[in-house]
């Protein structure tokens, strides 16, 4: 089966919507999602060293453990998902990027990704057993 690591923010309600949109439309595909939204580590308080530690380490297990990265950018970007990208891309793991953003791209996340898709129904018919190249090719910054 396929490991997807889902890459998003999960703190507004724009992106509390997509992110469970993500993660029901890859589950219906028959992948395997890590989804961070779901693995906040309540046993523990929220943002206590060991908080952090446990959601740290289990973020990076499951980007080195995937197959792909699935990332949403919007326009209240997350730097942890920025993060995840970069992390994702020194490891070798290809990135599949959906924008819902109407910002100018960073050059550093369009030259990383290995599909850059524009919305939610180029999502639903990308190929994503071949993961074939398809490069954004708008303005950078």
């Amino acid at each position: 089966m396929t490991n997807i690591y889902l890459a998003s923010g999960f703190f507004n309600e724009f992106q509390l919507e997509h992110v469970a949109k993500a993660e029901t439309f890859l589950r219906e595909k028959g992948f395997e999602v890590f989804s961070p939204r779901e693995h906040q580590h309540d046993e523990v308080e929220f943002g206590t060293k060991e908080w952090r530690a446990l959601t740290f380490d289990n973020d990076v297990k499951h980007i080195v453990d995937c197959d792909f990265v699935f990332a949403i950018l919007d326009n209240d970007m997350d730097e942890g998902v920025l993060w995840e990208l970069g992390y994702a891309y020194a490891i070798g793991r290809p990135i599949v990027i959906l924008n819902l953003s109407d910002k100018i791209m960073n050059l550093m996340v369009s030259d990383s990704l290995t599909a850059y898709l524009e919305g939610w129904e180029e999502a639903v018919h990308y190929d994503y057993a071949t993961l074939k190249h398809k490069s954004y090719d708008g303005e950078v910054i």
